[in-house]
């Protein structure tokens, strides 16, 4: 079944607030204009509103397009479990008083966009399910119950048969973060999802059937529909195509493109926009006067600290740069770069890099698509733009996405002192280069000095600055044996220094290549982690990754798991998952000698404040014999950080079961045969029990409720039908 993240308006007005005086209703989703009825819940009923119009700057460029594709593999696991039954007993629940606070509505105007509500958390005295159910494994009918089975019902004012479009995130990314201090963008059950730092939630785009929109469900049941109504300049049948947004490093604001032609600021916290009459989330943000705009490329908006920047594909084929403020103090206006050999640029590459304190942004743009130049855009009252590169062709991709194989070539270092950067003219050539445009140095030349037997640079990974000072780079020449090393890059020696041991007769990484699907740094800034080893035996596409650390104080590299294979994916935060209140991290791994089916994969932790082997620790014990693969599923830590989820098995011998992060034995939770769980499943905010849908298909689940300790289960909803878990709020 696939995840629908986020409930969606069908009217104006979405309140969120329990039934008054009746302890037995779990929290309302209500509609209309008359609100005195409820408990004093802020309403915003939002008009697109439009900033002040700015001066243009002027110049024009050209638009690249692409769409960036990923698959999330994510980590499976199973282990040796017991069953352990036990009753349940409800706790007792105290309701407190509610009191109404009288609401005015204001009036509104109709606007081709508008922009939904914003509602206060749901004043519940019981915790609550947030759940959908329906006929169809594509489509959701959200419904809600407290989790002593009382007071459920169909949530009222939200459209049935919601879909989930895709939705990618764009523009300031620069690593996997599963830590959460930046917006992270992850797949959840197939649906696409931006994850929100700072507990602002999940960012999803919806279809209704007429109207698309953004949403935001909070950490803590609070919903905000930032962007109610995407009004399309095309109709289309269902989802279409994909749609880009960039969000700010604080999750807090977005950029969208709408009608192709229209460029906007969403406020995605739930406050609006200073001024706006009536109150607004949405800001329109489209440049006035004759533009030339034929279409705005949404993969190029890229948000700085201060700076909106984006790329437009103009009527005269040509491409342009603009800029805008973040504040919404001024309209978004044309940006005048400088020349390239002596010519205005008319291409504009439509990835933009941006340093790691936003005031900092990398253009490449120049005459054509195959002769370009770097152009570093440097923030600020009055904005200043440099060409630190030669002009060659084709460079290799900008954009900020961390150890994706297909991207990024273009970093900035941490002040933005530096950027570096690849080009493929002839051959692919690494380059770092002061921003001021004074000094660049070619590194491709010392390759061979490292232990390659070739200068030809013909797989690269990507950058990743430590400080000003040291860089790390995945690259290797045409030597088989070098492919995709390790090497450290000092600004102050100009020397590159080979991490990973590779030579002419050594290749790095266990004999293998280097496959990049993510990295992270852990929060204290120690340890950047990622995955490497060398191509399984007899396959062309099957790596045998294990998990390695750099320190980045001493810059040393090392293994932190040996002889596994960890599952990999396009988002590393669907691999491993941080368990709350602790350092470890979890993670799922068969044993590298494993390589053909049936599989066998356990589930691990470790502490990622260490970068050491020894903290790797193996919580399930899978047996490593019989017919059957033994896969794990849907890892998901409690809140306490005490245990850990998982589901194992597939289609009707599907077992949810969970295991004390301390170590000690699995406890299944639903029986051991003839029983499905569906993907998707909640901790109770206490880590007391976890609610789940469970039945004999995927069409055929009910809603329970099962202690996390073992026992019988209790039937929330007996809906028989295709069934998602969103959460448990209270």
């Amino acid at each position: 079944m696939k995840t629908m993240m986020l409930p969606f308006l069908v009217g104006a007005v979405l309140v969120l607030s329990a039934a008054c005086g009746d302890d037995t209703n779990p929290p309302q989703y209500d509609t209309g204009a008359d609100m005195s009825a409820d408990m004093g819940v802020d309403v915003f009923i939002d008009d697109f509103v439009t900033a002040e119009a700015g001066t243009d700057m002027g110049v024009d460029t050209s638009a690249e397009t692409g769409v960036d594709t990923g698959v999330d593999t994510g980590a499976d696991m199973a282990g040796d479990i017991t069953t352990t039954d036990g009753p349940i007993t409800d706790a007792p629940s105290t309701d407190a008083p509610i009191t109404d606070a009288p609401i005015t509505d204001a009036p509104t105007t109709d606007a081709p966009i508008t922009d939904g509500p914003t509602t206060d958390a749901p004043a519940a005295t019981k915790p609550w399910v947030l759940y959908s159910v329906n006929t169809s494994a594509n489509k959701y009918t959200f419904n809600q119950v407290n989790i002593d089975g009382t007071g459920q019902q169909v949530v009222s004012g939200i459209a049935a048969n919601i879909e989930l479009c895709e939705l990618n995130l764009n523009g300031n990314v620069l690593w996997q973060d599963i830590n959460r201090t930046k917006p992270v963008q992850a797949s959840e059950a197939g649906e696409d999802v931006i994850l929100l730092p700072g507990g602002l939630g999940k960012l999803s785009h919806w279809y209704d059937g007429t109207d698309y929109g953004l949403a935001v469900l909070g950490a803590d049941g609070t919903i905000n529909l930032p962007l109610a109504k995407e009004a399309r300049s095309a109709t289309t049948s269902g989802c279409g195509s994909a749609y880009y947004v960039a969000v700010s490093d604080d999750g807090k604001l977005a950029a969208v493109v709408l009608e192709e032609t229209k460029v906007a600021l969403v406020k995605l916290d739930g406050t609006t926009w200073s001024g706006s009459s009536p109150a607004s989330h949405v800001l329109d943000i489209t440049p006035t006067g004759t533009t030339n705009i034929q279409s705005i490329i949404d993969d190029s908006l890229t948000i700085g600290a201060s700076t909106l920047l984006f790329v437009v594909d103009e009527t005269t084929g040509d491409d342009a740069l603009y800029a805008a403020p973040l504040d919404g103090s001024a309209k978004a206006a044309k940006v005048t770069l400088p020349n390239v050999e002596s010519k205005a640029p008319v291409y504009v590459n439509w990835r933009i890099g941006t340093s790691p304190s936003g005031d900092h942004f990398a253009i490449v743009a120049g005459a054509s698509a195959t002769k370009e130049a770097v152009i570093v855009y440097k923030d600020g009252a009055t904005p200043t733009m440099t060409v630190v590169s030669n002009t060659v062709t084709n460079y290799s991709y900008s954009g900020n996405y961390f150890m994706d194989s297909f991207e990024p070539k273009i970093a900035f270092s941490a002040t933005g002192k530096y950027i570096a950067f690849t080009t493929t003219a002839t051959d692919m050539k690494p380059y770092v280069a002061s921003t001021d445009g004074v000094n660049i140095w070619d590194l491709s030349n010392q390759f061979n000095q490292t232990g390659a037997t070739a200068t030809v640079v013909d797989e690269f990974g990507a950058f990743y600055w430590i400080d000003d000072e040291n860089l790390l780079l995945w690259a290797g020449t045409d030597d088989a044996k070098d492919e995709n090393g390790l090497y450290h890059f000092k600004v102050s020696t100009k020397a590159l220094t080979n991490l990973a041991g590779s030579t002419k007769t050594a290749a790095p990484w266990d004999g293998g290549n280097l496959l990049l699907d993510g990295g992270w740094v852990d929060p204290s800034g120690k340890f950047l982690y990622f995955l490497a080893g060398p191509l399984d035996s007899g396959s062309t596409s099957n790596y045998l990754m294990d998990l390695w650390s750099v320190d980045l104080t001493a810059i040393t590299a090392a293994k932190v798991t040996s002889g596994l294979d960890i599952s990999s994916g396009a988002y590393i935060d669907t691999v491993f998952e941080p368990v709350p209140g602790t350092n470890l991290v979890a993670f799922v791994a068969k044993l590298a000698t494993n390589n053909a089916t049936p599989y066998f994969e356990d589930l691990y932790v470790f502490d990622q404040s260490t970068g050491a082997a020894s903290s790797l620790k193996k919580l399930t014990s899978t047996p490593t014999s019989g017919t059957s693969s033994s896969y794990i599923n849907n890892i998901m830590p409690s809140p306490d950080g005490a245990q850990i989820g998982y589901t194992t098995g597939s289609g009707s011998n599907t077992l949810l079961a969970v295991v004390p992060v301390a170590g000690g034995t699995s406890t299944v939770l639903n029986g051991t045969t003839g029983s499905y769980v569906e993907d998707a499943y909640a901790w109770t905010p206490d880590s007391t029990s976890v609610a789940y849908g469970g039945g004999t298909s995927t069409s055929a689940l009910d809603l329970r409720l099962i202690p996390a300790a073992g026992g019988t289960h209790t039937t929330l909803h007996a809906s028989q039908s295709y069934l998602f878990v969103f959460g448990v709020y209270k």
